[in-house]
């Protein structure tokens, strides 16, 4: 018992730090932000480096969100949903060797948070992500990044469903993001689930 006491105390104190929850007339009750996290699905952790993200770049993704929509995909890919002690979703694992067309893709891209250009896994799976939202056909994308048809659509899931998630956490009231990066992100997950 004392051991259940010590986390739920742990997380609740992690939660009050983080303003998913906040203290009121000697009761704990839920913020927006903290609601919006709840209803996405997503990990309080993941909703919390999102912010991190949103606090360093909502300037830049309002301005130009098709320059950042592939970086958002990196991101969701190492995000803790992911890439956690014990993770809620799995990268599938790409077949062959890893082309160089995954690696001049990435490093075409933008990035908001760093590229680990040794994680062939991920670049594999971001390359495969960033051509199906081009509408680039699955053959091609198979060839490209070892990505079956099967699993690209299996990633594309994980990936919208990850998207929705931010979009619904951006447009808690408290936070203040602007209406358009909210629409942006949320029409990227459908871009992502559909591959076009």
């Amino acid at each position: 018992l004392d051991a259940i006491i010590a986390k739920a105390t742990k997380a609740v104190d992690w939660l009050l730090e983080n303003r998913f929850i906040e203290e009121s007339h000697s009761t704990i009750q839920v913020t927006p932000l903290g609601k919006s996290t709840s209803l996405s699905g997503l990990l309080p952790e993941t909703a919390k480096q999102f912010l991190d993200l949103l606090t360093n770049y909502t300037k830049q993704i309002e301005e130009k969100f098709e320059t950042y929509e592939v970086a958002l995909i990196h991101w969701a890919t190492t995000c803790p949903e992911f890439a956690d002690e014990f993770p809620s979703r799995f990268l599938p694992w790409p077949s062959g060797q890893m082309n160089p067309e995954s690696s001049v893709f990435m490093q075409r891209v933008s990035h908001l948070t760093a590229w680990d250009r040794t994680n062939e896994h991920v670049t594999r799976c971001v390359h495969a992500m960033g051509l199906f939202i081009q509408g680039e056909a699955e053959r091609k994308i198979r060839f490209a990044t070892g990505i079956s048809a099967g699993n690209l659509h299996r990633l594309s899931i994980d990936i919208g469903w990850i998207l929705d998630g931010l979009s619904c956490v951006s447009g808690a009231s408290d936070l203040g993001c602007p209406q358009v990066v909210t629409n942006n992100i949320g029409m990227l997950a459908r871009r992502v689930r559909w591959g076009t």
